[in-house]
């Protein structure tokens, strides 16, 4: 892992004071090879991105539940509580709890929820084409996925 500020991500950042290392600890860049571990063992596939998984995959033939939307609250910033909402309410996660945001199998961070909920504009930035957010933790399944038209789906996955 390489702490955000530390890789090739930290442009994401420019509004932040990368030099305050506190802000931005334990908000982690997967190396490659972390990356593809995570993506071997949670979808199975050796495909590049979502879009290249076979239908046959977990994440296409997973029950998914339509929460709410992402899309408006991400462009009106100071309605982005709603969607931080969504998803605490149908995961438990507390501050603490670690998790992944996925946008390919080359392109994930590590990050807690807190950190979810303070740089989530940032992060979108990143992974900005129907990123999938899981915890870290594989005894926690819930699984969120944000559609680029804008729904927010979640599922119940057993990996």
């Amino acid at each position: 892992m390489k702490n955000i500020h530390n890789s090739s991500l930290a442009m994401f950042f420019s509004d932040i004071d990368l030099t305050d290392v506190d802000k931005l600890k334990d908000l982690y860049s997967l190396e490659l090879n972390e990356a593809q571990e995570i993506w071997n063992s949670r979808f199975q596939y050796d495909v590049s991105d979502f879009h290249k998984l076979p239908k046959s995959s977990w994440l296409y033939s997973t029950d998914w539940k339509k929460i709410g939307r992402w899309l408006e609250p991400y462009n009106e910033p100071s309605r982005f509580h709603e969607v931080l909402d969504l998803i605490r309410v149908n995961s438990g996660w507390t501050g603490e709890t670690r998790l992944i945001l996925i946008q390919s199998k080359k392109c994930m961070i590590e990050l807690s929820f807190l950190h979810l909920c303070e740089y989530w504009e940032e992060l979108f930035r990143i992974c900005d084409d129907g990123p999938i957010l899981m915890s870290e933790s594989i005894v926690s399944s819930q699984v969120f996925q944000f559609y680029p038209l804008g729904n927010l789906v979640t599922a119940n996955v057993h990996f």
